[in-house]
């Protein structure tokens, strides 16, 4: 099973943890937002994957193999790939 982390609730992040939710091969670990009232959290809610403001809480090779950034913020995306470990892949970035 691949785990997955998402950061970014807005309509990308929403319209992914809609499709990778029914995979079988894929786990949502969790989704990153700082905006409560994003509408990806209301639907991470509703389906009990794990809410933060905080991405850097999936920085941990054992915990997440891939994450996944639909911020479409350019310091986010620095500040991510900066920051993650070896054995993590990140997809995604600024629009």
């Amino acid at each position: 099973m691949i785990k997955v982390a998402i950061i970014g609730a807005g309509r990308g992040g929403t319209s992914l943890i809609e499709i990778l939710h029914n995979d079988p091969f894929v786990k949502i670990i969790g989704v990153a937002e700082i905006d409560p009232r994003a509408p990806g959290i209301k639907l991470a809610q509703k389906l009990s994957i794990p809410i933060t403001t905080q991405y850097t809480r999936f920085l941990h090779p054992r915990k997440v193999d891939i994450i996944i950034d639909v911020t479409g913020n350019k310091s986010v995306e620095r500040a991510l790939l900066k920051q993650v470990p070896p054995g993590i892949s990140v997809i995604g970035g600024s629009v």
